[in-house]
């Protein structure tokens, strides 16, 4: 029972960690915004919606949200990296 029980709690822990919610990402590129998971996933961030009229610069961290729930042209996402949003500056490198 003790394998069953470590597959299990494996898989458990790669659907959690698939989930994005908030995360830290440093700036890689501003033109078009780019921005590199500091943690754990490297997928790049392109293109995240941002709040106000913020500037940023390489080497910029920030912290991101992801929306639990978008929907467009008749598709729905969760937890997807694409629907990012940049929710401020915490510092730079």
């Amino acid at each position: 029972m003790a394998g069953l029980a470590k597959f299990v709690n494996k898989k458990i822990e790669e659907k959690l960690g698939a989930i994005h919610t908030l995360f830290l990402g440093k700036v890689v590129a501003v033109n078009p915004l780019i921005i590199l998971p500091l943690f754990g996933n490297k997928t790049q961030v392109e293109k995240p919606m941002l709040l106000g009229s913020a500037v940023y610069e390489v080497g910029d961290i920030v912290l991101l949200g992801v929306l639990q729930e978008y929907a467009e042209g008749g598709i729905t996402r969760r937890f997807d990296l694409s629907d990012a949003v940049v929710l401020g500056k915490v510092f730079n490198l």
